[in-house]
């Protein structure tokens, strides 16, 4: 005897359906199925992010460069890191700041894809 269980509702014959758990909606959310559209969208939306995210990123190093017992600005620091300026700020920079930054960063991403 056959059962609705024994028949597959998909050509690959897995036997899923295509719901995805939502009802209604534009681009086929019903079916579970996106539209060019809005995968576009949601790419674009992940670009936007990840640039502010990016964005974000460099400031936050350039002001964590700065910051210390020597005063400079983040600019200063920037410079610092690349060899340019006062020979203090770079010594600061190049051999203190940096590594303790890089170290955060690399803490930081780790603590992201665990």
């Amino acid at each position: 005897m056959s059962t609705a269980l024994d028949k597959p509702d998909r050509p690959d014959g897995s036997g899923r359906t295509e719901q995805s758990g939502r009802s209604g909606g534009a681009g086929g959310a019903a079916t579970g199925r996106t539209t060019g559209t809005s995968v576009a969208r949601r790419r674009a939306r992940t670009a936007v992010w990840s640039a502010a995210a990016a964005a974000l990123l460099v400031l936050l190093t350039g002001i964590a460069l700065g910051t210390g017992q020597v005063e400079m600005t983040a600019w200063e620091a920037l410079r610092a890191l690349a060899g340019y300026g006062d020979s203090g700020n770079v010594l600061v920079v190049q051999e203190f700041r940096a590594p303790r930054v890089v170290s955060a960063l690399i803490a930081g991403a780790g603590a992201g894809n665990g």
